[in-house]
């Protein structure tokens, strides 16, 4: 594994478009975080009389800046469609499997690559919490490592939209439209069989049922700084996601396996 994850470091190391996408990337997690940090501090300076809590002190640090950090979620996935989608565009898929690689090989490296990738986006994140939570806690008492764990969760989300991505280019072999799919999937598709199922269940209670579709389960491990203290809701427990999310990240990883291995190249 380790000799294939050469190949593909040598696959993107001149590959500009790559890097430009995950730089940016990086600047955005950074950036918005920024963004959100100076707006509270604002708002908590102007609060006439109201005490407004810095979410960015610890320990709400983590579940802040992983919950500003999901609202770039789609560039992971673009950056594994960029990358995988150009092994079929310039068929180096089939040259590889020409070389020697079992049709196993190519799938694993990408799958692995995916990971690399949410680990590269997640020490971005916690750096970028880990900076700001130490300014926000100046003199504070409270341990870093309290709800540490949305890293982890961030990770996972990040993971699991790469391993979709995959799997979409893998089934389309087309960027453009594996593109197309993937936008089309995550911003309108699930969120509207999401909404379908919240309405179909209101009045039955199980509501929490809309939160078990793919991108959805990974999303609900990130929830909204402070606002179910204000507004409770039914919402499945952070295991049974871990659970849903660990399933669907197996279940489309097997999917591409069994596309690529089972299609023409």
């Amino acid at each position: 594994m380790l000799q294939l994850l050469k190949i593909e470091w040598l696959k993107v190391k001149n590959y500009r478009a790559f890097w430009i996408l995950l730089i940016l990337y990086i600047i955005a997690i950074i950036g918005a975080n920024v963004i959100a940090y100076t707006i509270n501090n604002r708002v908590r300076a102007e609060g006439a009389g109201v005490i407004v809590p810095s979410l960015y002190s610890f320990p709400t640090t983590w579940n802040m800046v992983t919950y500003v950090s999901t609202f770039l979620f789609l560039f992971p996935g673009l950056l594994m469609i960029n990358h995988a989608g150009n092994e079929f565009s310039f068929k180096t898929s089939r040259q590889n499997i020409i070389d020697g690689w079992s049709r196993k090989d190519f799938i694993s490296v990408k799958l692995m690559f995916a990971a690399i990738v949410s680990a590269i986006a997640t020490l971005a994140v916690f750096l970028t919490g880990l900076v700001l939570g130490k300014m926000a806690s100046e003199g504070s008492t409270e341990p870093i490592t309290t709800d540490l764990h949305f890293i982890l969760y961030f990770f996972l989300q990040t993971l699991l939209y790469c391993i979709v991505a995959v799997f979409i280019v893998v089934w389309i072999r087309r960027s453009g439209l594996a593109i197309g799919i993937y936008f089309a999937y995550s911003l309108i598709i699930e969120n509207i069989i999401a909404g379908a199922v919240f309405y179909s269940l209101k009045d039955t209670g199980n509501t929490k049922f809309s939160q078990a579709l793919p991108l959805q389960s990974s999303d609900s491990l990130i929830r909204t700084p402070k606002l179910e203290e204000i507004l409770p809701g039914q919402n499945f427990s952070d295991t049974t996601l871990l659970v849903i999310v660990s399933f669907y990240i197996l279940f489309f990883s097997w999917l591409s396996f069994r596309n690529f291995t089972r299609r023409d190249l």
